[in-house]
Order: C-alpha cells, then structure tokens, then sequence
C-alpha cells in the first residue's frame, strides 16, 4: 500500500503540558524545561489549515521576574507588521532589491500573455502562489508555455496572486535568523530516488516512505501534481523503470516538505552571507526569521556565487533545525529564551 500523507505526531507530555512532537510548541516547552522557566497555558486559539479546523496554544513563560507569549513560532516581541509583510512574497522581493540585498527575479502573473514573456526572459520558470507556505502550490522546472498555462490556470482556482520566478542553480539553504542574529543553517537536501533496472518509480518511492516511516520522519515524498511535472520534464512516469543505477532529483521546490532532508551548515556560512541574513530580518522586522537562499555554496558569499534570497518566512518551522538528518541539532527555542531572560 502506498504511503503518501504527513506522518501524525507523537503526542507526549513536558512540564505537565501536552503536545504532539516536534511541533513549535514542543521546541519551546523542551526550551522551558531545560531552563527551569515556568509555562502556563493560557488559551487555545482556533484556525483554519487547508480546510481543517484546528488550534493553537498561547503559552506564558516566565522566569518569576518577566514573562513572554508564546504562539506557535511567534511571540509577543514579534511584529505584526513583519509578519504581513512576509507572507507577501512580492512585496518582500521588492523591500530587497530596492535595499540592495541579493533576491529572485519574479514577476506577477495576470495572463497568458505575462507567462510567454517571463519563459522568454527567465528560460525555466518557477510558478508559485504570492503568499505561498509550507511548499504549498509550488510548480518547478517549468520550460513550455502549454504546461505553465496549465499550471497557471490550476492556482488560480486557489490563489489570487500568481508569480513566475527565475530558476536559480545551486544548493537551497534555511537560515534562522533569531533577534537579528544567524543561529542556524540547514542545507535542504531534495528527495531522490536511484534505479534497479527492476521496479518502477512509484515502486521506488514507497520503498523510501516505508523507510521515513520506519524511522519515524516527519515527511514523506510527496506524489503529487509537482511531482508528475518533475517527472514529466525528464520524460518520465510514475510507471517508469529506471536504469540501475540511474539517478533521479524527485522534487526541486520546497524539498523537505516533499520528502528530503536536512543537514546542519551553520558552521559553514560565509560572514557576507550571516550579514546579508541579518539585514535582511531587520529590514522586516522579524524576531523570528527563516530565511531561504540558493547558492552554490553557503562558504561562498553572495557576491562571489551569484545566489540569491528566495523568501522569508515569519514564524519558521524550527524542526528543519532541530531534527536534521546530518549534523548538529539546535532548537531555537532556546536562542529566543536565552536572549529575551538573559539567560
């Protein structure tokens, strides 16, 4: 039977207080109890996630002298501003170009017309929704207008504003960026799969998510509409059999919520680079950053390698940190409270 959804989390409980494993509540009560802070739950809010109601719990810290709230990945020194200012990746591009600080070409898409003119700037495009998280609605390696209109069409049902972005080559990299200062890198690695000359691609996935299952990984390669694009790209099917020992790149967008993995750069990073992550938090005013660039090489900085900031996310999943696959663990849960106690 194919495996194909988001694993469910562990529920557990730390200082008395439940919560499902390595959600951003977890982070900050594993935080909470390595410093000996007092954590209250104060109430639960409701919302809507892809159609699901669910709900999310303000939490008070305290240290007996001074408290903070907690929200998810958000607490009560994060800007409100910020926040809407991140979630719209246009005007977020546009703040940084203008700064001087090295991000994509996109433009917005309002017709046809608009994606034959983007093919013909950028080659290969990326087609994402302007507010888009999580990978959600991200189609890569888009070279024909026949498929980008198909595309286009598909995330307009959803979305009300669409871009086209130029594909940049190299590594895709997280940096957390916590009180205007790098705490973490994470090299995204994408999801991939190696040939047998015997079983077919969608064989060879499920042989893969039965191992993330195993190990008890939070995310599973995705088969989705993305990924019959990829496929189709290399003139590919799910039904394909691949040559042994023939490589493949399953998902280039958003490569750890379709099924890759993680592994620790921090120590890696070029000083230009830590500067140029920096900058850009507090140009947006975010006291929780994740900040997502490509380049060839995070030890090379951004003027010699030609990279560039994708986005930037307020309220960032600390998992992609703290549960890496190669490297050393961090939880930014613990940066935060470290700064704001003095800890």
């Amino acid at each position: 039977m194919l495996i194909n959804n988001q694993m469910t989390s562990q529920h557990i409980k730390i200082l008395g207080i439940s919560t499902t494993k390595n959600s951003q509540k977890y982070y900050f009560l594993l935080a909470a109890e390595k410093f000996g802070l007092q954590v209250r739950e104060l109430e639960k809010l409701p919302r809507m996630q892809d159609g699901v109601l669910k709900e999310r719990t303000v939490m008070q810290v305290s240290n007996g002298r001074k408290f903070i709230l907690i929200l998810g990945a958000t607490t009560s020194q994060t800007s409100y501003v910020g926040m809407k200012i991140a979630v719209n990746k246009v005007a977020t591009n546009n703040i940084f170009r203008k700064s001087g600080l090295p991000t994509t070409e996109q433009v917005v898409i309002h017709s046809e017309e608009d994606l034959a003119l983007a093919l013909s700037r950028f080659g290969k495009i990326i087609i994402k929704p302007a507010d888009s998280r999580a990978g959600k609605g991200i189609f890569s390696n888009i070279s024909t207008l026949k498929k980008a209109i198909s595309v286009y069409k598909t995330l307009k049902k959803k979305y009300s504003i669409i871009l086209a972005e130029k594909i940049l080559e190299g590594k895709e990299y997280r940096i957390l960026v916590i009180n205007r200062k790098v705490f973490a890198v994470a090299e995204y690695v994408p999801p991939s799969i190696t040939g047998d000359g015997i079983h077919t691609i969608l064989s060879l996935i499920e042989k893969e998510n039965e191992k993330k299952v195993a190990l008890q990984k939070d995310y599973l390669i995705k088969i989705n509409a993305a990924l019959r694009l990829n496929l189709k790209s290399l003139g590919l099917h799910k039904n394909s059999i691949l040559p042994l020992g023939k490589s493949i790149i399953l998902h280039k967008a958003a490569p750890v919520s379709n099924g890759g993995y993680t592994i620790d750069v921090t120590s890696k990073i070029h000083p230009e680079n830590i500067r140029v992550a920096e900058d850009a938090a507090m140009l947006i005013n975010l006291d929780i950053a994740g900040i997502d660039v490509m380049l060839p090489d995070i030890g090379r900085p951004f003027s010699e390698g030609g990279g560039a900031i994708i986005e930037i996310n307020g309220g960032p999943d600390f998992d992609v940190h703290f549960s890496v696959d190669e490297g050393h663990s961090k939880n930014g849960a613990e940066a935060v409270f470290q700064d704001y106690f003095d800890l």
